[in-house]
């Protein structure tokens, strides 16, 4: 019997989406591109592509993602994390972005030492 014909209270995860891993293997992926992001940011941004890959419709997406905006500030690509940071809910700690410190700021024209 093919798998469509089968109604879908019946038919096995298997047959209608892609396998994904545990919600207990996601936190630990998660945590694991936490612990990378101020370490090793680089490493943190492949962790987070493992967990797109692994748990596309994961319950820490949206986690992984503002990982992904933290990681992306660390290392200076602030119109990427700024592009990532569309994705997330409106009102989430990272969804505008770098903070204005992880921001590379420019250097005061020579003379200017920004006082009064």
């Amino acid at each position: 019997m093919e798998a469509a014909a089968v109604p879908a209270k019946v038919r096995p995860g298997w047959a209608s989406k892609p396998r994904v891993g545990s919600l207990a293997e996601e936190a630990k992926l998660v945590r694991a591109i936490k612990a990378s992001v101020r370490r090793d940011p680089a490493r943190a941004l492949s962790l987070v592509t493992e967990h797109g890959l692994r748990f596309a419709g994961g319950v820490l997406v949206h986690e992984a993602g503002a990982l992904r905006v933290q990681a992306a500030c660390a290392l200076g690509r602030v119109a990427e994390a700024e592009r990532i940071a569309t994705s997330l809910p409106a009102g989430h700690a990272w969804a505008s972005g770098c903070p204005a410190e992880e921001k590379p700021t420019s250097p005061a024209p020579s003379g200017e030492e920004g006082g009064i």
